[in-house]
């Protein structure tokens, strides 16, 4: 009651009879405060460390494991497996609770060490790899995925055989790869956020396709899908989509709250404030202002670089592994790799943009040692089945071209002049308010 003896609600609601509707309805106001006080109670129990509740689980597992697993246990091979997994858990959980968080906090701070944690694993499982033969790093693969890992597979598929611009020929290239195609390029604008590098990493795909077509045959394609179905269809599609809900996510604020005059019961409250942890409480745009310095320049060539290379390795890796396309292993890297690119690339964008920021962020390093990781691997055991020098695989005109754009991109980079737009709009300001003078 204010002091006048009304009702704050029923102020409102004379106020609007009398034709003077006050800005905002008065009952909303309170169910937004009341709201946003739900939401701080649902983020502390749900982004509350719980170290204790954690360390009497995983004891719990362990004892569980120790007395129950490795007895029914069907062979030793089994035990020692349950046994390396049994391992990972305290990495995992110590990385729940002790990483440092990173630039994301959206669901949970514990969601994003978790990947963190996840990726370390993979990277760890990688260097293990590197240092066996490929004999022994195919027999590790088959027993996660015996089924469609070390069955001797050679992928001869090749989509150059007809390429006659028919509606035969081009109903047969539409399949659930397109759709795989156009999710994967609407992931990476979600990440990158700039349509010119996407664009450029798009055409840069392409090519790469086009330079390895001899030593992977399911690179060979027409030049209508290459350059049609893919870069103009299903790679522009997915960026555009993926631009547009990046400025969705920009431009919107996300309300989860039931507004109303009636009170709506507290598990409803509850309920949509758990939700409103899963939409971001601020999307920020990239702006990577490529050639507004040198650093720039190269960072940006950098991400690219990565880019292309996470895409790349995940075809040769198949091959020089002997895993099939159907193998849960593929999917598995997918989601780890994906996962962990979102903090890492906001962290290589804060580390180019900001000046204050002088430190690689941890997800940014983990995720480019795993990238080149996965390439030693793939020169290590490449040789094994491409028996031809790694230079011959390639005709003279991609030899040259790759040579002159490597000249060419290093002269750029030697001889452009760069400047800051910020010091070229002062210049500019500087010159017009001579000529006024």
């Amino acid at each position: 009651m204010n002091g006048h003896g009304v009702m704050p609600g029923e102020a409102g609601r004379r106020a609007a009879r009398a034709g003077n509707e006050p800005p905002y309805p008065v009952d909303a106001i309170a169910e937004v405060a009341i709201s946003s006080r739900l939401t701080r109670v649902v983020e502390d129990v749900y982004q509350r460390p719980h170290t204790a509740t954690l360390l009497v689980s995983v004891v719990s597992v362990f004892i569980y494991a120790a007395f129950g697993g490795t007895h029914r246990a069907a062979s030793q091979e089994d035990a020692v497996a349950l046994g390396v997994w049994m391992a990972c858990i305290p990495l995992l959980v110590y990385g729940c609770l002790q990483f440092q968080d990173g630039l994301y906090r959206r669901p949970f701070p514990v969601f994003w060490r978790l990947v963190m944690g996840v990726s370390l694993l993979y990277l760890m499982f990688l260097v293990f790899l590197l240092m066996q033969t490929r004999t022994t790093a195919i027999s590790v693969l088959a027993y996660l995925d015996p089924l469609y890992t070390g069955t001797n597979f050679v992928d001869s598929v090749t989509h150059a055989d007809d390429c006659s611009l028919t509606w035969t020929n081009v109903g047969a290239k539409i399949d659930v790869f397109v759709i795989s195609h156009a999710a994967g390029w609407f992931v990476k604008a979600m990440m990158i956020r700039d349509r010119a590098l996407l664009l450029v990493a798009s055409v840069v795909f392409e090519l790469l396709e086009l330079t390895f077509r001899n030593m992977l045959l399911n690179f060979r394609e027409c030049w209508w899908d290459s350059w049609v179905l893919d870069v103009l269809l299903c790679n522009w599609i997915g960026i555009e989509a993926g631009l547009w809900f990046c400025r969705y996510l920009g431009a919107s604020r996300f309300h989860w709250t039931y507004v109303s005059n009636k009170q709506p019961p507290l598990s409803v409250r509850m309920t949509a404030a758990f939700f409103s942890l899963f939409t971001p409480q601020k999307f920020d745009s990239f702006r990577w202002h490529v050639f507004e310095s040198r650093f720039q320049f190269l960072a940006s060539s950098a991400l690219l670089f990565f880019l292309m290379m996470a895409d790349l390795n995940a075809f040769f890796l198949k091959a020089v592994l002997d895993v099939r396309v159907e193998s849960k292993l593929n999917f598995f890297r997918l989601v780890i790799n994906a996962c962990a690119a979102f903090p890492a690339v906001r962290e290589m964008y804060q580390y180019v943009s900001d000046p204050s920021c002088h430190r690689f962020g941890s997800q940014a390093w983990i995720l480019s040692a795993i990238i080149l990781t996965e390439i030693c691997i793939i020169l290590k055991f490449g040789p094994d089945i491409f028996p031809h020098r790694f230079l011959d695989y390639f005709t003279p005109t991609v030899k040259f071209s790759w040579l002159s754009a490597c000249i060419l991109w290093c002269a750029f980079v030697l001889f452009f002049p760069f400047r800051p737009k910020r010091l070229v709009t002062e210049k500019r300001a500087d010159t017009v308010a001579k000529k006024k003078q």
